[in-house]
Order: C-alpha cells, then sequence, then structure tokens
C-alpha cells in the first residue's frame, strides 16, 4: 500500500514542486530514514518479542520505553541539526530538515505502535495507524502544497502531521 500510494503520488509531488523543492524533499527522505533508525533503536522488533516471550504487559511497558526514549532521542537530534545537517549536503538546519528529524520520531513511535498491535491481532489500529503514515501522510503533504504553497518545508510538513497524528491515534488503540 506504502509503496503503490508513494509511486502513484509521485508525478503530482515532483510536478508541483520542481526540482529543488524535491530535490529537499528527497534529502528530507533521508534524514527521516536516518532518524527513524537511530532514534527506533528497533524496539519495534523487540516489542513483538516481547510480547511472544514476555507477555502483553511487558511489551506494554517497552513500547512506553520506546515512546519516552524515541522523543529524547529526537529531542537531541534536532538540537543539534545545525552540527550534522552539512553530512546531507545541507548548508543550515531548519524548515524541511528539522521536520524530517521530528518526521522520523513520529514515525519510530508509530512503528513500535503497530508492532504492538499486529501482535495483539488488533487490525483495524493498525491499519488506520498504517494508513496514516503511510498514503494519507503522502496525501496530507500534498494537499497542504496545494492549498498554502507548493514547498519542500510544507510538504514534509505535512507528513510529519499525518505521521504524528497516526501515533496518537495509535494510542487509543493500544
Amino acid at each position: 500500500l506504502q509503496f503503490v500510494g508513494g509511486l502513484m503520488l509521485t508525478p503530482f509531488v515532483t510536478r508541483l514542486l520542481g526540482p529543488a523543492d524535491y530535490g529537499m524533499v528527497t534529502t528530507s527522505m533521508i534524514i527521516m530514514q536516518a532518524v527513524f533508525q537511530v532514534a527506533g533503536l528497533s524496539l519495534a522488533t523487540g516489542l513483538q518479542r516481547s510480547y511472544a516471550h514476555l507477555g502483553r504487559e511487558n511489551a506494554r511497558r517497552l513500547l512506553g520505553f520506546a515512546v519516552v526514549t524515541t522523543l529524547a532521542i529526537t529531542l537531541l537530534l534536532d538540537l543539534t541539526g545545525p552540527l550534522w545537517v552539512h553530512a546531507f549536503g545541507l548548508s543550515d538546519y531548519g524548515g524541511a530538515s528539522r521536520f524530517a528529524v521530528w518526521w522520523g520520531g513520529a514515525s519510530a513511535i508509530a512503528t513500535a505502535q503497530t508492532s504492538l498491535l499486529r501482535s495483539e491481532d488488533k487490525l483495524a489500529g493498525y491499519a488506520i495507524l498504517m494508513a496514516l503514515q503511510s498514503v494519507l501522510a503522502d496525501a496530507a503533504g500534498l494537499a497542504i502544497c496545494l492549498y498554502l504553497d507548493a514547498s519542500a518545508t510544507l510538504f514534509v510538513a505535512g507528513k510529519l502531521a499525518a505521521t504524528a497524528l497516526g501515533a496518537v491515534v495509535g494510542l487509543g488503540y493500544i
């Protein structure tokens, strides 16, 4: 779903944003993936193992730990952004790159939640959360650009908003 949705929206996004802004979007996606890996600490996989071997309550505690540590690491990466942003070929930190950091953190939290939802066989919550952080996130970014201003910053902000909403909604299913 995520791959197909992204594939279908890419032509619209590239034409709407233009080469420079789309280049910033792809750089932001790389930053998001790096933050996702670092801040997530692979706890999503650990959640499923914890659920299988130690039970539901231990997995829920691990999810709480995952949320707190992911937020702390994401905040640290945001505060130190000006020190490392040059590694991604950017001259300054802010706008799309800053939103990408928080998008990566929100994605790590949402992915940890989907692991627990999958373990608990809560299909409705899992499906809603996956939709919000994939196809609907792309659609939110595109919609914001259509209605406000076509920029990389707003596109990434839309993806962050949908993913963060998914993480908040996901808590209701846990």
